[in-house]
């Protein structure tokens, strides 16, 4: 079987960026919540996993190379002396906004369902997936919604992000693999799992943004996943929230998918373990 990722190179291209979130196609980390409860702008609430993170912060990419770890630890991105893309300076400001941020992020993904499943079909698109990143990161990061300029090095992992100019390409042709995917496999939960967790770690592998990579990767996924299961997925205990309790199982699966990539596989088995764990605790909560 092809996987189409990176082996081609394209020319260098820049998405448009959206001035407003183009309505859901026809056809928290997103926070699994029930979609007419409002929710409270709690700081000790489940809304932590909003909170400002090195993981989902990206910077330029310095002269040194990224430190390996010895042991799995979290994976943070090389932090810059002074972030010209940030909107605001005030960390509790972020963290705030990061919040209001996640829920309209949320609230955009579950009409997104909603309609897909309505409508019995839906196909995965880079627009899309840079409408969600911008609804995470708007009035807190100025490139909200656009790739990256410039290239970036993350800590606590061997992965060095792609160059930016490939990102394009490389989102274009996830995409197509989901499709591709979508068509090949059945409606079995195996199946809805693996193409969630795939997700969850190509774009954390592409690293497409300034910011936001996580919680975008994670939303994505979530979509992913309800859609092909039919249904939105209802539980207290939700997998962001499940990620942000303890995210080293998540980071571990991460590695692992990294590690199997740098051989030429595609395994997310340890990603889709972890995976149906979370589902099934959500399920039960």
């Amino acid at each position: 079987m092809a996987f189409p990722f990176d082996k081609d190179k394209s020319q260098p291209e820049q998405p448009a960026t959206p001035n407003e979130p183009p309505p859901p196609p026809v056809l928290k980390d997103g926070f699994i919540v029930e979609p007419s409860a409002p929710r409270p702008l709690d700081p000790e609430s489940s809304l932590a996993g909003y909170t400002f993170s090195l993981d989902d912060i990206s910077a330029p990419i310095s002269d040194k190379p990224a430190q390996e770890a010895k042991e799995p630890e979290p994976p943070a991105v090389v932090p810059s002396e002074k972030d010209e893309d940030l909107l605001l300076d005030n960390e509790v400001d972020i963290a705030l906004k990061e919040a209001q941020n996640g829920l309209l992020q949320f609230d955009y993904a579950m009409r997104c369902i909603e309609e897909a499943i309505e409508a019995g079909s839906f196909e995965l698109k880079p627009e899309l997936i840079c409408t969600l990143q911008k609804l995470a990161v708007e009035k807190i990061r100025a490139s909200a919604g656009s790739y990256r300029a410039c290239d970036v090095a993350i800590t606590n992992t061997k992965h060095l992000p792609p160059h930016n100019e490939d990102v394009p390409q490389l989102m274009r042709a996830m995409c197509e693999y989901v499709r591709e995917q979508w068509s090949a496999r059945n409606d079995s939960l195996e199946d809805a799992l693996f193409l969630a967790a795939y997700l969850m770690w190509r774009i954390n592998w592409i690293h497409p943004f300034t910011d936001g990579n996580g919680r975008t990767a994670r939303i994505v996924a979530y979509l992913v996943l309800s859609v092909r299961l039919g249904f939105t997925i209802r539980g207290k205990r939700t997998i962001s929230d499940q990620i942000a309790d303890d995210r080293e199982p998540y980071f571990r699966a991460l590695l692992a998918a990294d590690a199997a990539w740098d051989e030429e596989r595609v395994d997310m088995s340890q990603m889709v373990d972890l995976l149906r764990k979370l589902l099934e605790t959500q399920l039960q909560s």
